[in-house]
């Protein structure tokens, strides 16, 4: 509560006037009016003093109008706290009807069940109706804020399903593309895995040969000296050698007419005639299709090949692999041969390879017939030179071992 205004009987009697300051800050603290001592210090300090010897009454009426305008700002100043208390209390209303919207929210699945509870004291009291409608009401209430909810769901995601149409349509037109390709991509396929299965029977064929070939080294280490020792004697052999050549080439291109197609062999230094692409060589070894050498037709005797005397050798039954014993004037015999299998006979004969050794040329299933000429380099007394063997074809050397060349 304010105090009143200021009065003549709440003045304190007159004193003298030294104790007019005085006079003043109790008259301020009787009206509650409140000031620092700062303030009340300079108040005092530059209030006007009355007269030295008495205090008129032209000062006190001058304090009383005074105390009325302060009055009359405290008033103001007691309606404007009124009108704040009451923002206050409107903002604390406004809180807790927004606390009571959340805590509607958090208690929907609550006040479903409530709405249950209420429809069934409805029922069975008629005394509690007015406040189950109340909540009847409320439960409508955060029911529409929940349909208003799933309404903006629903066009947010009608919003998606038509990006998704658009997307669909797009791979409708991608998908109509790629299956107009479907044909192509099949045969493709096919191919495919015909030369997966071709490349894993070469890959099992080569890690055979590469273990064979890790294993050999160790021994073609020891001949190195050998080897180097033979060069020169070679070299003394080469014009002799080529002069050999040239009069090979003159007698094969007389010969090629007279070459029928099959397996082919000779003996000592007698040379295979071939007709069309075939390769004439001296001194070769009747083989197969797949350059292994034919027990049937060698008459266990290969002869000379290439300046090479070929001193023992032995032809394993069934297998059909050289097994050279020792060799004269040389580390290495080199022998070739070739054959050329009909188109009946292709699919059997690579069968039978493939059965007994895995390591049949697969590619060669993809056409009807093929002329295979192998070119084999034996190191010295070595059993197995079928690891070791390097391709000729038309002349060509192919540096990559284990590999036959197929050319149709």
């Amino acid at each position: 509560m304010s105090a009143p205004p200021a009065t003549r009987s709440d003045v304190p009697p007159r004193a003298h006037n030294h104790f007019a300051p005085l006079l003043l800050l109790n008259f301020l603290k009787h009206h509650n009016i409140q000031r620092t001592h700062y303030e009340a210090n300079i108040m005092v300090r530059h209030t006007p003093q009355p007269a030295p010897e008495v205090v008129t009454d032209s000062v006190f009426s001058r304090l009383e109008a005074r105390f009325e305008e302060l009055t009359v700002e405290r008033l103001h100043i007691k309606n404007i706290a009124e009108a704040q208390t009451r923002q206050l209390e409107e903002l604390k209303t406004r809180e807790e009807a927004v606390n009571r919207k959340q805590q509607g929210f958090a208690d929907r699945e609550a006040a479903i069940v409530t709405r249950e509870a209420a429809t069934e004291e409805k029922n069975a009291d008629a005394v509690d109706r007015q406040s189950a409608l109340e909540i009847r009401e409320r439960v409508m209430q955060e029911q529409e804020l929940r349909v208003q909810g799933r309404m903006q769901r629903s066009i947010d995601r009608q919003l998606q399903v038509n990006a998704r149409c658009r997307a669909s349509e797009v791979q409708k037109r991608e998908l109509d593309d790629r299956e107009k390709s479907l044909e192509e991509r099949e045969r493709l396929a096919t191919v495919c895995e015909r030369g997966l299965s071709q490349l894993e029977s070469r890959l099992q064929e080569r890690e055979t040969s590469l273990d064979e070939k890790a294993a050999s080294i160790t021994k073609r280490d020891d001949q190195l000296d050998y080897r180097d020792s033979l060069v020169h004697d070679r070299e003394v052999n080469v014009a002799a050698e080529e002069d050999r050549v040239e009069s090979m080439k003159q007698d094969v291109e007389q010969g090629v007419a007279s070459t029928d197609y099959g397996y082919g062999y000779t003996d000592d230094d007698e040379i295979i005639d071939a007709e069309d692409d075939f390769l004439n060589y001296v001194g070769e070894a009747p083989s197969l299709w797949d350059g292994r050498v034919d027990p049937e037709s060698t008459d266990e005797h290969f002869g000379e090949v290439h300046g090479c005397t070929v001193v023992g050798h032995t032809i394993q039954e069934g297998e059909g692999y050289i097994e050279i014993l020792e060799f004269e004037e040389s580390a290495l015999a080199e022998w070739t041969a070739f054959a050329r299998i009909a188109e009946d006979d292709l699919t059997e004969a690579m069968k039978d390879v493939i059965e007994r050794e895995g390591t049949a040329a697969v590619p060669a299933a993809e056409k009807t017939s093929r002329q295979v000429v192998l070119r084999h380099v034996v190191p010295e007394k070595c059993t197995e030179c079928w690891t070791t063997r390097r391709i000729l074809v038309q002349g060509v050397k192919q540096e990559t071992e284990g590999e036959c060349t197929i050319r149709p």
